[in-house]
């Protein structure tokens, strides 16, 4: 018997996989599908694997340019601040549909944002530093209803805030920074408003001497940063306010590490992109996770990458970043393979016409597998976009020994999904076990229950 069926995904994230005849009717296949599985073979019609391009917002549409690269939350929302064509910038969020403002420079309040990243949370609420119609400067977040200051720089203890001040979120509204005190004092911040932010590391406290600009906080409210240690080394830590964990340190494999930019997950693990010249690892510049053990390379600047940043990490540990190429040109990567592991590259088409730019931030890259960038495009436009990977399809359905049911499916590289089945699809489906996804977004399903049904359906998710 030869069953030719359709595999119809529900969405991205929850899909059915229902075997559907293409001659018999409904009532004989609900009896076939499975005697099918076990002794036909299957021809499975599906979406091809590729990234499909959403489009947020573009210089058509009231926008001259964007100022930063965007950033993008679990719901797939994304955050930027726009050039607006009629003069001004504004800070909105958007999906794909119509656009929610966070904040103008033309009314009253603000009157102009800086360019160091609009990181937005599960709520919608975005991270930005604005300057004052006053003068002074300060860090708020705002849902286009309310807008929270978190703190004002230029009013004791903080100086002015810089333009390129980089910023990082949290579920909890908590955001973290780091930022100069009018003693000297340098340190690492973090606050949710309703009063001054809390000091969780300062250079006029032992250990650290000084800290670089870029941090991330994750939903814990551990925030991850690059600083320079009394001691003389450097390296990238993680911590809370009290005991902090080392990501990495300069002096064995790496250099300098204060500056790296980094990006740190829900469960502590940290990427970072520095340069390393250790003892049989040449020379050159890579991206890494870490968590307080062994590091993992994710990618070094061997041929094809020259460079690399803006590293971003999800729940799973999947690492997205902007590498610049041997060639001059740019993309955006999850791994070292040019072609498997590529989002989007100078030269790709994109909304009809050709990408020769692209900016990509540290807070960009969600559970997902989505990713949020800007581009620009050879017709001279300018917007920005969401990337989306494929759905889930099942590759094959085939019979092994014992006939035991067989099943690959395609997803998202890393991510762990739940597999469920039914023997009706009128009833509920249940548990049957999980599976991880392998860097090629693969993964595979052996059901050594299914000689005990005389039929059974098939539902892959996402926890």
């Amino acid at each position: 018997m030869n069953l030719h069926h359709l595999v119809r995904p529900v969405s991205a994230l929850t899909n059915f996989f229902i075997l559907r005849s293409l001659r018999r009717p409904w009532r004989e296949l609900c009896r076939c599908v499975l005697i099918a599985a076990l002794i036909g073979s299957f021809e499975v019609i599906s979406q091809a694997a590729s990234y499909s391009f959403t489009q947020i917002a573009d210089s058509t549409g009231g926008f001259s340019d964007f100022g930063t690269a965007p950033s993008i939350n679990a719901s797939g929302i994304a955050a930027f601040l726009g050039t607006l064509s009629a003069g001004g910038t504004g800070i909105y969020t958007g999906s794909g549909g119509p656009l929610t403002t966070i904040a103008l420079s033309s009314e009253p309040t603000f009157s102009s944002f800086g360019s160091g990243g609009t990181p937005i949370n599960a709520a919608g609420k975005v991270a930005f530093l604005g300057n004052l119609d006053a003068g002074s400067n300060g860090i708020f977040i705002g849902d286009g209803v309310t807008t929270t200051t978190i703190v004002l720089g230029g009013v004791a203890p903080f100086v002015l805030f810089p333009l390129q001040i980089p910023l990082s979120i949290n579920a909890a509204d908590k955001v973290a920074f780091e930022a100069n005190l009018n003693t000297g004092v340098q340190g690492v911040f973090a606050g949710s408003g309703g009063g001054s932010p809390t000091s969780l590391y300062l250079n006029s406290d032992p250990t650290f001497s000084g800290f670089g600009a870029v941090v991330s906080i994750n939903t814990s409210g551990t925030v991850a940063f690059g600083a320079g240690l009394d001691a003389g080394d450097t390296g990238v830590f993680a911590g809370d306010g009290g005991a902090t964990t080392s990501i990495a340190v300069s002096g064995g494999t790496f250099d300098n590490l204060i500056n790296s930019q980094l990006s740190i997950n829900a469960a502590g693990t940290v990427a970072f992109v520095t340069s390393f010249s250790g003892v049989g690892q040449g020379v050159g510049q890579g991206v890494f996770t870490g968590s307080g053990g062994a590091t993992t390379t994710i990618v070094t600047n061997k041929s094809p990458f020259a460079t690399f940043s803006s590293p971003s990490i999800n729940t799973a540990g999947k690492v997205a970043f902007l590498a610049n190429l041997n060639t001059g040109a740019k993309g955006i990567f999850t791994g070292p393979d040019l072609v498997a592991d590529k989002i989007i590259r100078n030269g790709d088409a994109l909304f009809g016409s050709v990408v020769n730019g692209l900016r990509f931030g540290n807070s960009a890259f969600n559970d997902a597998g989505q990713t949020a960038f800007y581009y620009q495009l050879t017709d001279g436009r300018r917007g920005i976009a969401v990337a989306t990977p494929p759905v889930l399809r099942i590759l094959s359905i085939t019979r092994l020994s014992g006939e035991t049911l067989h099943l690959e499916v395609s997803g998202v590289a890393n991510l762990t999904y739940s597999i469920y089945a039914t023997t009706n699809l009128n009833q509920s489906f249940t548990s049957i076990g999980t599976q991880t996804a392998a860097t090629d977004g693969t993964f595979r399903f052996d059901d050594t229950n299914a000689p005990s049904f005389t039929q059974r359906f098939y539902r892959v998710t996402l926890p």
